[in-house]
């Protein structure tokens, strides 16, 4: 695997000026000055469900969808989603999709879209908001997608970009506007990526995060750290690839506050998770070990902070298949990470005890995204599968809110 350096920036990308908002941050210490006048056992980690609102939702018709979200936005207090998918099996054009959250128990989805007739294998997308005026009278959404080209035998991988407000892509998946073209950036394949969309650390820059495989099947991991240049210019630098030292297959990345946490399949069906200190300064993560945590295939992920009230600092979500290449249960487990008595970042996750392993729904290739709106203090989970294995077939989506008992 090379070594390969990004900083290209995106001429025909339309701008959308100013700084990306401090969104969480203010909600954020408020929970966490909440968190200290609770009693201690309101405070303490608490086991949890999801307690599922919508469900069934259909998006489209298509193959391997993936889900994000924009983490809210401080002009309207709603939160964006979106989708990605392939119209076909192989290498096939991309159908994407925007939504939008602004309470109740539904996400309203817009009509798909293509990127630009895209073509490509294993998309994966990733998004984020921030505020174009220092008011945040107005915001945006920044999001990258990265899929497998169909360059040296389908191991070129590639990610575009692209950028809208945060009004036109709750009413339209044409509000997210794509970059005219896409930037190569390394070899391999089933790549994923993830941007910080907390507002951690430096909130012009969100971390951007990109984990593949070496080869086609069980194969070393790799990954990628960089930063999303959020303005009117948008681009996002990409620091030279690093080996994790194991393998994997499948696997998918989330990251906030600066950590991110991977899932992947193992070796005969075990999946494992390992989570990391993300470094922007040399572009490297300090990956714990892997852990096993279950049996399935197709793992997802998603990690979202908490402010330190409810459970914990990070709140996780992961769903996987039961069956390997065969449609049938879909399952999900809750849990949470938080900081150390001293200080100190998590090593581990807490999977929570009724929420490990509870079946939701039947298909193949579920795809996670957490995301907290103000004034209400558990988080919600968007979820997007197909309801069939290895054909294009229905997507659809649920969405719920952990209920901690």
């Amino acid at each position: 695997m090379r070594n390969i350096n990004q900083n290209v920036v995106n001429p025909d990308l339309p701008g959308i000026a100013l700084a990306r908002k401090l969104k969480t941050l203010p909600f954020a210490l408020l929970l966490s000055f909440a968190a200290v006048l609770l009693p201690a056992t309101q405070a303490a980690a608490k086991d949890v469900k999801i307690d599922w609102k919508q469900t069934g939702a259909a998006l489209a018709t298509g193959y391997l969808p993936r889900v994000t979200s924009d983490g809210g936005n401080g002009t309207t207090g709603s939160v964006n989603t979106a989708g990605i998918y392939q119209d076909a099996t192989g290498f096939a054009e991309f159908g994407f999709l925007t939504g939008f959250f602004s309470g109740g128990s539904t996400v309203n989805w817009n009509t798909p879209t293509n990127i630009h007739a895209e073509i490509g294998h294993e998309a994966s997308i990733a998004m984020a908001s921030y505020c174009v005026d220092p008011e945040c009278d107005q915001s945006g959404d920044a999001a990258i997608e990265v899929h497998q080209g169909g360059q040296d035998n389908g191991s070129l991988l590639w990610y575009r970009i692209g950028q809208g407000n945060v009004l036109n892509v709750a009413s339209s998946s044409n509000g997210l506007v794509w970059a005219a073209k896409g930037v190569s950036y390394d070899h391999g394949y089933n790549p994923t990526v993830a941007v910080d969309n907390s507002g951690f650390d430096n909130p012009n820059t969100p971390i951007v995060v990109e984990v593949h495989q070496a080869d086609l099947n069980y194969s070393e991991l790799w990954y990628h750290v960089g930063v999303y240049n959020i303005g009117s210019s948008s681009s996002v630098s990409l620091q030279g690839s690093h080996n994790f030292g194991f393998q994997g297959y499948s696997p998918t990345v989330s990251v906030c506050d600066g950590l991110a946490a991977l899932v992947a399949q193992g070796a005969d069906g075990n999946l494992w998770y390992s989570i990391g200190v993300v470094n922007t300064s040399n572009g490297t993560i300090a990956w714990t070990s892997p852990t096993t945590y279950t049996n399935g295939y197709n793992p997802a992920i998603s990690i979202y902070e908490t402010g330190n009230t409810f459970n914990g600092d990070w709140d996780v979500v992961e769903a996987h298949q039961a069956d390997n290449n065969e449609t049938g249960q879909l399952l999900y487990r809750t849990g949470h990470m938080s900081f150390t008595s001293s200080g100190g970042y998590p090593s581990s996750i807490k999977w929570s005890t009724k929420g490990g392993n509870t079946d939701y729904a039947t298909g193949c290739y579920p795809s996670v995204t957490l995301f907290r709106v103000p004034g209400v203090s558990a988080p919600y989970v968007v979820e997007t599968h197909s309801a069939a294995c290895g054909q294009v077939s229905d997507i659809v989506s649920d969405m719920g809110i952990f209920q901690f008992d």
